[in-house]
């Protein structure tokens, strides 16, 4: 689309004042339909010019509202007063002849999107340009601000642009001139260039540190998995209320890691309804991840206090329906109160908005880790005072302790440096964030499996009684031959 403000059209607004052109689809019609509104925000009811690109007619507006405001889906380009200064005596009549650009899906716009110079950068915004005819603006005092709005997008890392055509060099993207002012993950982008031309947002995938971190969620997911197998397959452990809570942190934990991986690919974070499924999805089970490790804090402790053994048994029966009930709740009622904005998309991941982060995870897990730490010293206190000669020995609860307190350590600092990964340091967090999800899989695994006597005394046991079965059948198979030669002797005897 292409506008063009006349003198006829700027008589009713004063050039010394800031206007703002703004682009933006009209999703009522049936095809896209651009907009550029000049507007006079220093009024008290902003006034302006809107243009139809269907009808090219210029009609004359205001806005009630004290406040410049735009549709959701809008961008916008907006101009200072210092644009004037770069006019020589003579040329004010040219600013009345200000032109401006919005290109999408248009032979130009996919002749400068081909141009891109490396194959993971991409252009995912309109082209905004602002332009006076044969007057080249640079080096403005007052930058012009550049507005994108990023609802709906998926890529990461956003770049302002524009199209440089200097002489002596093949036409190309750069970003000379140009600032990234304002990031607001999901939301919009604001972008400050000193000169006007044609803008854009680039988008830079970063391929390389998603890669890393989709091999730690795979690596960390088969340890746990590989957790869960353990403490299944060997009688001895399965019937221990700690292998039993083991076990379904660990399942809680694994699902979490398959989904964070499946899920966050492009072909679930394009489609709106499964991406809201992946959020939601992710959110419950990191919600039942930690209710399995306050319920493992919360057995250790009983546990110390030689609670009787009915009290041990419905223990589990409760410890399910609180650890896999209370989350559901919580996300039920996240997606009750608002279905279409509290799991949205945030660059390339499906995830929480503002709101019910805090209110939905942030929230619940301050309560879980207060709870957590008043557990933890009861059970401290508890492993003072414990004597050499009570039925729970030292070393099995200053075990359990040390595992659940490491479990719980890794999982958090996994996942809060996967929250922080969503701005603009990604990378950094991303690459810890797979550090510690790999290193949180491999603790449970070597401590949980290897480590710990139970663990230890059941291999012993197995392997033992594996030999143990082998001598026997040695020793029957050896009788067994025996006799077979003692009767082939006797026989010959009778023959002879």
């Amino acid at each position: 689309m292409n506008t063009e403000i006349n003198r006829h059209s700027m008589k009713k607004l004063r050039p010394q004042e800031k206007y703002h052109a703004k682009t933006f689809t009209d999703t009522s019609m049936t095809s896209s339909v651009y907009w550029v509104l000049l507007m006079d925000p220093e009024c008290g009811n902003e006034k302006g010019l809107a243009s139809n690109i269907r009808t090219k007619a210029l009609d004359s507006i205001q806005n009630s509202n004290s406040h410049l405001q735009v549709k959701d889906t809008a961008n916008f380009i907006s101009l200072g007063k210092s644009l004037l200064t770069h006019l020589k005596e003579g040329e004010e009549s040219k600013w009345s002849r200000m032109t401006f650009f919005s290109l999408r899906e248009d032979k130009l716009y996919r002749v400068i999107q081909k141009s891109r110079t490396k194959a993971n950068e991409n252009i995912y915004s309109n082209v905004i340009a602002a332009s006076i005819p044969n007057i080249r603006i640079t080096n403005l005092d007052k930058p012009v601000i550049i507005s994108y709005n990023l609802i709906n997008q998926i890529a990461t890392k956003p770049q302002c642009v524009y199209w440089d055509q200097s002489p002596g060099q093949d036409p190309r993207w750069s970003t000379k001139g140009c600032i990234t002012s304002e990031y607001v993950p999901g939301e919009k982008v604001l972008c400050s260039c000193n000169h006007l031309t044609s803008f854009a947002l680039q988008m830079i995938e970063e391929k390389n540190i998603h890669f890393i971190s989709n091999v730690g969620c795979g690596i960390s997911f088969v340890f746990l998995v590989l957790t869960v197998i353990f403490h299944v397959s060997f009688k001895n452990l399965r019937k221990l209320m700690t292998s039993k809570i083991l076990v379904c942190l660990c399942i809680s934990l694994a699902v979490s890691n398959l989904i964070f991986l499946v899920g966050m690919q492009e072909y679930a974070t394009t489609k709106p309804a499964a991406c809201k499924a992946v959020a939601a999805l992710i959110h419950y089970f990191l919600m039942t991840s930690l209710m399995w490790m306050s319920v493992e804090v919360l057995h250790v402790c009983l546990h110390a206090a030689v609670i009787s053994e009915t009290v041990q048994r419905s223990f589990m029966i409760r410890s399910s329906i609180l650890a896999w009930g209370l989350p559901m709740i919580i996300v039920s009622f996240t997606l009750a109160i608002n279905y279409t904005n509290n799991y949205i998309r945030i660059e390339q991941t499906c995830w929480l908005s503002a709101v019910p982060f805090y209110t939905a995870l942030v929230a619940p897990m301050g309560i879980i880790l207060i709870f957590n730490v008043f557990i933890f010293s009861i059970d401290f206190w508890y492993l003072m005072m414990l004597q050499t000669n009570t039925t729970l020995k030292l070393e099995t609860k200053r075990t359990r302790i040390l595992g659940i307190v490491g479990v719980f350590v890794l999982f958090s600092a996994a996942w809060i440096l996967a929250f922080f990964s969503f701005g603009e340091t990604d990378e950094v967090f991303t690459f810890l964030f797979a550090i510690f999800n790999l290193l949180q899989g491999m603790f449970v695994f070597f401590y949980y499996c290897i480590y710990t006597k139970n663990t230890r005394d059941v291999i012993f046991s197995c392997v033992h009684k594996r030999k143990e079965e082998n001598t026997r059948e040695n020793d029957t198979y050896n009788k067994s031959s025996t006799t077979r030669e003692r009767t082939d002797v006797l026989i010959a005897e009778t023959i002879t």
